[in-house]
């Protein structure tokens, strides 16, 4: 105990802040793997594909000069239409950091309008090391991380009181600044934009790494990601669009968000029930099927890109919605980046979209050429192709051992092929389009699907409002003339 306390005193942590709740924690045996080279996956990533891969999750090796090989494409592994564009240099590079430098044991506390201004790096790897348990770690690795962020906050509050401007003023070495003042200012000397001190505090943010979840998700794709890239180009897709799919889950399969979002692509209930079956009730969801919601992540896309003229517009409209872009001029829509690099303080130009919105086609860039440049940023993948599988039509409802004995299959096989098949128990219904091996794949039938059923959608819904009119109009009384 007296070991480990000294730990986290020396990690920065105060005795005063290890609660009690934390020194209980830390006395308690527990389910925890330090992991110092390969991690316990979850979902379909196999342990021995990261015990075999010569990768560490926590440990990067890229240095700055590999970096920006990354960024200037130096190999020219990608089109040119994903050139990181000059606005964007500094906002792609910092997440190009989160996901190949910075494990999820590392917290980047930096300013949201600004990522290139980083702060501090709180490392919580040696914490990870000796920790007794998960639940320990979780509580004092968050109260450090909290006590970091105070410690920052309290220093600005103080700076804006002091009278030295941001950008320049006092030398770095005063002794009267306390650490956290000397390293904002020594970070925001000679910085192009001059915030006050006020508005960098409210623009204080921690960014979580993700190196180790982004080779977790490279792994999980890999029996994917040749099938969905064939998807993309038969639909007329640039293929590296399916990049996405990590960026939205790390393709985890089992992802579910807190507001509902499923499977890789992360379609919540009501967008997703436009293009995919969404029948928890009856044991179905289509949204967890990567091959069922890449080919309607692609007619979302498609339809994004007609609708606003670029692909930078329409990446980031599929994570906030084309709705937001709309009143967006064209001039701005076929080259965004001066809207997703602006200051949420700049004068007489408001910010239009929220944080996630601005970076999410950054981060797009960035995961891009992580995973094209995967061999200077983690190393080789393992090739896996996965099983080839066709789709064929439930013409009457079964169950599923029945469908798997049709098929010459166990039922665990053919539940594992079709993962929105959710309760075994449960007949699986007419019309459903069910995966079965193959010699070679063949996604036609999901691809006419999903194009019907987008059309019925729309159909109904014109339907129902065209109704809901009419029955406005009805109950409205008319004026009477004269």
């Amino acid at each position: 105990m007296l070991l480990r306390l000294r730990t986290l005193l020396a990690l920065g942590l105060s005795a005063a802040l290890v609660t009690a709740e934390a020194r209980g924690a830390l006395d308690e045996a527990g389910a925890w793997s330090p992991e110092p080279e390969t991690s316990e996956v979850p979902g379909e990533v196999r342990e021995s594909d990261l015990a075999s891969a010569p990768w560490n999750l926590w440990q990067a090796h890229i240095s700055d000069d590999s970096a920006d090989r990354l960024l200037d494409d130096a190999d020219d592994r990608l089109p040119a239409l994903f050139d990181v564009p000059k606005e964007m240099r500094a906002q792609v590079r910092f997440w190009l950091q989160i996901y190949t430098r910075y494990s999820s044991r590392e917290a980047v506390i930096f300013d949201e309008d600004h990522p290139e201004l980083v702060y501090e790096v709180v490392d919580f790897r040696n914490l990870a090391r000796t920790a007794r348990n998960r639940a320990a770690y979780e509580i004092v690795s968050r109260q450090m991380l909290r006590s970091r962020v105070a410690a920052y906050q309290a220093a600005l509050i103080r700076l804006s009181k002091s009278g030295i401007r941001p950008g320049n003023g006092a030398p770095s070495r005063s002794k009267k600044l306390s650490h956290e003042e000397r390293q904002l200012i020594q970070v925001l000397r000679g910085h192009s934009h001059r915030h006050q001190w006020p508005a960098l505090k409210r623009g204080l943010r921690v960014q979580w790494g993700q190196r180790d979840q982004v080779i977790q998700g490279l792994v999980a794709s890999a029996p994917y990601r040749v099938r969905m890239d064939h998807v993309f180009q038969s639909m007329g897709l640039p293929p590296e669009l399916t990049l996405l799919a990590l960026v939205e889950s790390s393709f985890n399969t089992r992802a579910l968000s807190h507001a509902g979002a499923a499977g890789v692509w992360q379609f919540m209930p009501d967008s997703g029930a436009e293009f995919l079956r969404v029948h928890r009730a009856e044991g179905v969801d289509e949204r967890v099927s990567p091959i069922k919601s890449t080919v309607a992540a692609a007619r979302l896309l498609q339809r994004n890109h007609r609708m606003l003229g670029s692909w930078p517009s329409a990446i980031s409209a599929y994570n906030h919605g084309h709705g937001k872009w709309i009143p967006v001029s064209k001039r701005e829509r076929l080259s965004p980046g001066r809207i997703l690099t602006q200051c949420s303080h700049s004068k007489g130009l408001p910010s239009r979209l929220g944080f996630a919105s601005r970076n999410y086609y950054a981060e797009f860039l960035a995961l891009l050429r992580a995973e094209r440049y995967q061999d200077a940023a983690f190393g080789p993948a393992p090739k896996d192709t996965g099983q080839a599988v066709r789709f064929v039509r439930v013409t009457a409802p079964a169950r599923v051992d029945a469908l798997a004995q049709r098929h010459g299959l166990a039922p665990q096989v053919l539940l594992s092929l079709n993962p929105d098949l959710l309760a075994s128990q449960l007949p699986v219904a007419r019309d459903f389009l069910l995966a079965v091996p193959a010699t070679e794949d063949d996604f036609s039938e999901v691809i006419a699907a999903t194009k019907q059923r987008e059309r019925s959608f729309h159909t109904s819904r014109t339907a129902r409002k065209s109704a809901l009119q009419a029955a406005t109009s009805r109950a409205t009384p008319r004026r009477r003339r004269g």
